[in-house]
Order: structure tokens, then C-alpha cells, then sequence
């Protein structure tokens, strides 16, 4: 990527398209992802839908800003697909199972 050939715009179209377009019908959803991955793909698309809207083309790209939020957008995926788990995730998993005694 490169900001003095353009390329933000290029990025700044696909990432529009891929996740402002709906990607799944709510039916997809409901087989596809349980309640706990919708909620952090919601949000992934809430933080990008920001980062988005706030991009001004006129102005520079403050790096740091820019990778506080991939940051958080790559912990939220992580999460989704149990790269990583954490407590309160795994609480919310555990909820469900009856261990019995």
C-alpha cells in the first residue's frame, strides 16, 4: 500500500464493499455463528465502519491511531475463531455445560 500512489482509496473501497455489504443472509448467520461470534463481528464491523468514516483523504494517516484500532479489530477475530480465549469468553462458553456433580 502506498499513500502517494493512491492506494488508500483502493483500500478504503474494498474494505467498504466487503463489509458493509452484508456478506451472509440472517439465515447464514443463524447456522453459521453462535450468538458470541455475531456479537464480536458486529463489533469488528462497528470499529471499521468508524475507522472508515473518520479516513480524510486530505489529511495524513496518524499510524498510531490507526493500529490502536486494528489492534482491537484483530483481537475481536481472534476471539471469533479461539485463536485466543479469555476468561470472560470462556465463562460465557462454560455457562452452557452442566458438569453435573
Amino acid at each position: 500500500l502506498s499513500a502517494h500512489r493512491g492506494d488508500l482509496d483502493q483500500l478504503e473501497g474494498a474494505l467498504t464493499e466487503r463489509f458493509r455489504g452484508g456478506r451472509f443472509s440472517a439465515a447464514a448467520e443463524a447456522l453459521l455463528f453462535t450468538d458470541r461470534q455475531l456479537s464480536k463481528l458486529r463489533r469488528v464491523l462497528d470499529l471499521l465502519d468508524a475507522r472508515l468514516d473518520e479516513l480524510d483523504p486530505t489529511a495524513p494517516i496518524e499510524p498510531e491511531l490507526l493500529s490502536i484500532d486494528l489492534r482491537e479489530v484483530h483481537q475481536e477475530l481472534e476471539e471469533v475463531t479461539g485463536a485466543i480465549a479469555t476468561e470472560d469468553t470462556l465463562d460465557k462458553i462454560f455457562s452452557r455445560f452442566c458438569l453435573g456433580k
